[in-house]
């Protein structure tokens, strides 16, 4: 079943195209990952789904994505329910320096939950999920600055599952972490597309073999194949897509 249908979406920043009519369905309950050389679009993609590249200056946005029965796009769309909808998470852990409680607590006091019942169970739930309840549940007034790189991405993780999202964007969530951390949150990405739709810009091809479900080639800010990621592994129909794949260029 699909959760986002995209058509001829289209960015610009000033008057240089960085996507190009994409248009594509992005299944729920999956892990779909969006792959590419450097600079061939993927992240600008990924950030269209919750309106961030309106934060960047002279941006432009055409076409059209549709998240259930809301268009993203439309003049009236409420950025603060789209954001609560559709959680993401960042390259680089970017943990805030208070407790590991008030980390994950964050999002839901914007949005004027401060009983402290609810809070307690959301923050714990959020860590459970984000599978790292068991290694914090002890210590969650230290300050989260304090954890390791990867325990401060699953927090991270964590305080964007907090809002209860459907949809959770992933911009190389691993890319800064060790083997083993990394490994982490790969398996916290398998456990949680059991409750989310996740979208992941990966540049470790094996990493999108793992964990994967549907995979998206794109190159130069173009879709060039998009599909079930087993039969793209093993039988990509484009030639660019394979060469990508056997690591003939990147």
């Amino acid at each position: 079943m699909k959760i986002i249908s995209i058509k001829d979406l289209s960015l610009k920043y000033d008057e240089f195209e960085v996507l190009h009519k994409i248009s594509m369905d992005i299944e729920a309950n999956a892990v779909t990952a969006l792959i590419g050389a450097s600079g061939c679009g993927k992240s600008s993609f990924l950030r269209c789904f919750n309106i961030m590249n309106d934060l960047i200056p002279n941006s432009k946005v055409t076409g059209n994505i549709k998240f259930k029965q809301y268009e993203i796009y439309a003049n009236n769309i409420d950025l603060a329910f789209l954001r609560q909808k559709i959680g993401m998470v960042f390259q680089q852990p970017n943990a805030f320096s208070f407790s590991i409680y008030d980390n994950v607590a964050f999002g839901l006091k914007i949005q004027g939950i401060n009983k402290k019942k609810i809070l307690d169970e959301r923050v714990e739930n959020a860590l459970k999920e984000a599978a790292i309840w068991d290694e914090v549940k002890d210590k969650l007034s230290c300050n989260a600055c304090s954890l390791s790189g990867g325990q401060q991405q699953r927090i991270c993780i964590a305080r964007a599952l907090a809002t209860n999202p459907e949809i959770l964007l992933m911009d190389e969530p691993t890319s800064a972490l060790d083997p083993i951390s990394a490994a982490k949150v790969e398996e916290t990405i398998l456990f949680l597309k059991k409750q989310h739709t996740i979208i992941l810009v990966t540049h470790n091809i094996e990493q999108a073999k793992r964990v994967s479900d549907n995979l998206a080639f794109f190159m130069s800010g173009h879709l060039i194949e998009y599909g079930v990621s087993r039969e793209i592994f093993t039988q990509a129909k484009n030639k660019d897509t394979k060469d990508y794949l056997e690591g003939k260029w990147s």
